[in-house]
């Protein structure tokens, strides 16, 4: 996804209209054959009007044209092409030339820049971007095989009604085949007889047959896996020689005398090795443990078995019996989250929870309301029961909330990507003033997407994430270092469209990892680990990632994990994204687990628990899919939960008292991006206080206690579903052994056929 530039153009206002070339057909007697001409390229003609100050504008002008594949954020596709362009009373003509490979059948939006010639100052972008009507769009057909040679295929259409054309009336035929036949200098003047063959010679009329030889009669040759008569010979044999046709003795059959290299066993002629006995000394290479001619071997019961004499039994005081239970009321048992709250949000792009003393708050990065990216975006206070709108902040574009405490102060940081105008915007700092977040610095930055707080030893930093500068992807992101009253710059590291700043220790050792999403020309690129040598942060280790948006360092027991979230690869947004374990001297990969366009992954424990949620923001279709839970199980992340999410952006979990929460940031369903984002609550699986006991008998499961919602948190009856239920069915009526226990009353069947509903009754099978 490139930045979205809606364009203000300052002083100039830009009007344009694309011209194609259209064919204009009509019917028409057929024209002459005529020669194929060259291609006709890729270029196409873009006409446009410039007015300057409300007044056609004159003069020369410099023009920068590119295409991007999504009207307003997308990715930018192939060249970007500048152009000085004499305008005359407003009017201009451009050709373009993208080249062929950018024109693929997908849309494509043209953006275009002007500034006057010579001048220093940022083009003025053209909001929004034009999208290209069929007429380039014909660019596409050359690279549909040879249909750019079917020159003539046009006047094809009056084949049909040319009947029979007489030889003399052909033009253009070929010299070798001019004269009527197909005899020319090109031709085959003479064949010879190569091995097995006879005959050839000169002229017209050549004959080649097989030269046969020894005796017989038929005039037919023998397949390579032939075989003689279903004597000796074997089935598939050779003969020597490249002589397919010499006979073959006949043989029937072969004397005993006649067989070379019998086995002595056998050369006598008689059967005489048979054995009906041997004593075990004769036995040779006797097992160690069987050379005394007894099986004393001993064995020992293990753990959850026990042995009396020869026999082995198990051990039910260390295994449980098939009639057994479990009860669930630990605080670690296995969470779910329900939706607790909803809050309106515009484009929402992260959520940053914070607390200031004993209170809580949520800020959320707005992003883009349809309209325009210069949208508030707001901080919520907790007041014991829910959120409420605490302060509202001015920002463009914001992508991301980053919370950090230098001494006693607190600050919030905001990634500003867009303004409408330029993604080379100032993102701000703001410090906590004791009753609100008031502006405390600006600093420059390129498409920010993300600012990374961190220490090392006693010094402050913060890194910044610089995704693209209006030309290309491929920039500096930056460090910046506490001096004590602001931040200054301390290190620039090239980055390729960077998204994500993730800062992590292991041991004494500091490490920087950046999600690199794209170069110029692809989202394949690897994303890079960087580590603190005492001084600034020197590279480590280079991780391939597809489109990478994310980073996310945890640990579980003495194990640490980095996880990426990889958006897309160049051709699909359903792509793994992978999980890496430290091996101690790097990172190898772990786990790979499907997802829809990640976003970001959020790491979080509940008790003993470890839980990883992935934010899917998008399928290649709809927004509007689930993101997912993933639990820990001792070996790996197994789908724990499944919630539906819009366009989902970024997970946040927090806790408040003993609860825990998960806010998602909903970025837009299909239509709009102005929604609800949701906070979810976790809730254990029974009532606190409660003991619900599950049981097994045999293949039976059963629930002790309580009632058993499905769908639904509150059951009121010992089943309750919130859906459907669907019967088992049968094609006739069920046998009376079936319902003839008291145990048994109340099971149904149900025969769609022949729309009959059974009920088990104490008179029998009852049908409804």
């Amino acid at each position: 996804m490139n930045t979205k530039r809606n364009t203000l153009l300052f002083s100039l206002v830009l009007v344009l209209i694309l011209v194609g070339l259209v064919a204009v057909g009509q019917a028409q007697e057929p024209e002459p054959r005529r020669e194929p001409q060259a291609n006709m390229g890729t270029a196409f003609i873009y006409q446009g009007q410039l007015i300057r100050n409300d007044e056609s504008a004159n003069g020369a002008f410099e023009f920068r044209f590119a295409l991007y594949d999504d009207v307003e954020l997308g990715s930018q596709v192939g060249i970007t092409v500048t152009r000085v362009i004499s305008v005359t009373d407003g009017l201009f003509v451009a050709s373009l030339d993208f080249g062929s490979e950018v024109f693929t059948g997908d849309a494509r939006y043209l953006e275009i820049g002007v500034r006057p010639q010579g001048s220093a100052g940022d083009y003025s972008t053209l909001s929004p971007r034009q999208a290209l009507t069929p007429a380039p769009y014909a660019l596409y057909a050359p690279q549909a095989g040879y249909a750019p040679q079917a020159g003539y295929a046009p006047q094809a259409g009056y084949a049909s009604q040319a009947g029979a054309v007489d030889w003399d009336g052909i033009t253009n035929v070929p010299p070798d085949i001019a004269d009527g036949d197909d005899v020319g200098s090109g031709g085959i003047q003479s064949v010879a007889a190569g091995d097995g063959l006879m005959g050839g010679g000169t002229g017209t009329g050549v004959t080649l047959t097989v030269a046969f030889s020894g005796t017989g009669s038929l005039d037919t040759v023998a397949r390579s896996n032939h075989h003689h008569d279903d004597d000796y010979a074997s089935l598939a044999h050779t003969h020597d020689g490249h002589d397919v046709t010499s006979a073959v003795p006949a043989a029937t059959q072969a004397p005993w005398s006649g067989i070379t290299g019998i086995p002595a066993g056998f050369a006598d002629g008689v059967d005489d090795v048979g054995l009906t006995s041997v004593t075990w000394d004769d036995v040779l290479s006797r097992p160690a443990g069987l050379d005394d001619g007894d099986d004393d071997t001993t064995y020992t019961p293990g753990v959850g078995l026990t042995l009396a004499d020869d026999e082995f039994g198990v051990d039910f005081d260390a295994v449980a019996s098939l009639t057994h239970t479990h009860s669930f009321t630990s605080p670690d048992a296995l969470k779910y989250f329900e939706e607790e709250f909803r809050i309106p949000t515009n484009g929402a792009r992260d959520w940053e929870f914070f607390t200031i003393g004993s209170d809580s708050y949520l800020a959320v990065a707005n992003y883009y309301n349809d309209s325009t990216h210069n949208v508030d975006s707001k901080i919520y206070h907790w007041n014991g029961a829910s959120f409420t709108e605490f302060q509202s902040i001015s920002t463009v574009g914001a992508v991301e909330w980053e919370f950090f405490t230098i001494g006693s102060d607190s600050y919030l940081a905001v990634a500003s990507h867009h303004n409408d105008s330029t993604c080379n915007v100032d993102s701000k700092i703001y410090r906590w003033n004791g009753a609100s977040f008031v502006e405390f610095q600006a600093i420059a930055t390129n498409c920010a997407f993300d600012w990374e707080f961190f220490t090392i030893g006693s010094d402050s930093y913060l890194a910044v994430a610089n995704a693209y500068n209006g030309s290309t992807q491929n920039i500096d992101s930056k460090i910046y270092r506490w001096n004590g009253a602001s931040f200054i710059e301390t290190q620039s590291i090239p980055t390729n469209g960077a998204y994500y700043w993730e800062f992590f220790t292991i041991g004494s050792d500091s490490y920087l990892v950046v999600a690199n999403r794209q170069n110029d020309s692809t989202y394949n690129v690897p994303s890079k680990i960087y580590r603190w040598n005492g001084a600034s942060f020197a590279e480590f280790q280079s991780i391939s990632t597809s489109g990478a948006y994310y980073w996310e360092f945890f640990t579980i027991g003495s194990d640490s994990y980095l996880a990426v979230a990889n958006h897309y690869n160049d051709s699909t947004y359903n792509i793994d994204s992978k999980i890496y374990r430290w091996n101690g001297t790097s990172f190898a990969e772990f786990q790979s687990i499907p997802t829809n366009g990640a976003h970001s992954w959020e790491f979080f424990t509940i008790g003993s628990d470890s839980y990883l949620a992935v934010a899917n923001h998008y399928n290649g279709s709809p927004y509007n899919i689930d993101s997912k839970i993933y639990r820990w199980n001792g070996t790996n992340f197994i789908e724990a939960q499944s919630i539906p999410t819009n366009g989902a952006a970024d997970w946040e979990f927090f806790t408040i008292g003993s609860d825990s929460y998960l806010a998602v940031a909903n970025y837009r369903n299909d239509s709009t991006r102005n929604i609800n984002s949701k906070i979810y609550k976790a809730t254990l699986q029974s009532r606190a206080g409660t003991t619900y006991l599950w049981g097994q008998n045999g293949s039976d499961v059963y629930y002790s206690d309580g009632n058993v919602g499905i769908g639904t948190t509150g059951p009121r009856s010992a089943l309750q579903v919130a859906g459907y239920v669907q019967l088992d069915t049968l094609t006739a009526a069920p046998p009376p052994a079936d319902c003839d226990d008291p145990a048994e009353l109340g099971r149904m069947k149900f025969d769609p056929t022949s729309e009959v509903l059974y009920i088990c009754a104490a008179s029998g099978w009852v049908s409804k």
